[in-house]
Formats: C-alpha cells, structure tokens, sequence
C-alpha cells in the first residue's frame, strides 16, 4: 500500500489498521481524534513539525508486509515487529 500526503487518518486506519502501533509509539494524538477523518497526513506532519514523517509511515507500512527472516507474517497487530 502506498501512503499518500492527501489520505486522512481515517483512511491510512481503515486501510491498514495495524499502523495505529505507529501512532501510538510516536506519540502521535490522532488514534481517538474526531477530526482523523478531515486530517490529512501532510497536515499531520506539518503539525507536529515531522517533515519526515510521511517516509517513516512508508516505511512502517511496508515492513507490516516483509515478515522478519525466519518468522512468519504477523498475524494480528499485536505481531507487527516494533
């Protein structure tokens, strides 16, 4: 999957619910938020002043689909590699 700067919270979540780890780890405030669903990701950046973060949430996407040599794929979230 490919993250976009114009994809919202709410969207980024519903395709990939697993990546709410991300959020959380960050300490990023938007799992909860009732604007996620107006928040793009470019705005989330700006706001927490990450302007890597679009990278960071790339890369954590794809590594949710590269399972870790000798492992098998996660199955749940809680089996996403931190």
């Amino acid at each position: 999957m490919r993250v976009e700067p114009t994809m919202t919270v709410a969207e980024l979540l519903e395709a990939e619910p697993r990546v709410a780890r991300f959020f959380v780890e960050q300490h990023l405030h938007c799992l909860g938020c009732h604007m996620d669903v107006f928040c793009l990701l470019e705005h989330v950046a700006t706001f927490y002043n990450r302007p890597t973060l679009l990278q960071e949430l790339q890369a954590f996407v794809d590594a949710l689909g590269r399972p870790e040599e000798g492992t098998s794929p996660p199955s749940s979230p809680d089996d996403v590699p931190t």
